[in-house]
């Protein structure tokens, strides 16, 4: 596994320990929230509900966003790099062979995706987790 494959796994798993650490934090502070609200909740717990349903959404579809980014991208390197090892091939070209060399490379593109696709979820769970904690100690 070389340096950037390393890097890749390492920030994926990062990201999803955070979210896992993030993600509790907040759904203990909003059901909190519901069950003070109940009968009656007020402005700023409307626009907090309403936040909660939104920011899904739109992390959901910046999350999918971004992992077909990341696969139009890498799609078009392996299809770069295809074409390069056919030309510059002197010996009859073998997709198989091809496909062998690359396949080192696939983890770290499949990680790479993950990686795209977990963002959008990891940037918005963090950063509710410190709004919602820091407000609470008020």
């Amino acid at each position: 596994m070389n340096r950037r494959q390393r890097s890749v796994r390492k920030a994926l798993t990062q990201k999803v320990v955070e979210l896992g650490i993030a993600a509790p934090v907040v759904v203990a502070h909003r059901t909190r929230r519901m069950a003070k609200a109940y009968p009656t909740p007020n402005d700023a717990d409307r626009r907090e509900f309403s936040a909660m349903v939104l920011e899904k959404q739109i992390a959901f579809v910046s999350s999918w966003f971004a992992m077909f980014a990341q696969c139009w991208k890498l799609q078009q390197s392996f299809a770069t790099q295809w074409m390069l090892a056919a030309r510059s091939s002197y010996l009859p070209f073998s997709t198989a062979r091809f496909v062998s060399a690359l396949r080192p490379a696939t983890g770290a593109a499949m990680s790479s995706i993950a990686l795209a696709g977990i963002a959008p979820v990891h940037r918005k769970a963090v950063s509710n987790a410190k709004r919602l904690s820091r407000r609470r100690r008020r």
